[in-house]
């Protein structure tokens, strides 16, 4: 984007949020870990703060439901 006008401010860390799907063929919990050490309340947490527990419920798995690439067995 290009600035017109006032003024740009960056703090020391910036975030970059793809707009295409990067859903690995492996479980949901990999996908969510994305290969960092498993630290098992802060997993709670990220599946608390995206309210992702109800859908998880609903698969016979749970989080060790395999998805395809880009989240091709996910729906919605």
């Amino acid at each position: 984007m290009r600035q017109t006008r006032g003024k740009v401010v960056l703090s020391s860390s910036t975030a970059v949020c793809a707009q295409t799907a990067w859903i690995q063929s492996t479980t949901i919990r990999n996908n969510i870990v994305f290969g960092n050490v498993f630290d098992p309340q802060r997993y709670r947490y990220v599946l608390e703060k995206c309210c992702l527990l109800p859908d998880l419920d609903t698969l016979a798995e749970g989080d060790q439901t395999i998805v395809g690439e880009k989240g091709v067995s996910l729906s919605g």
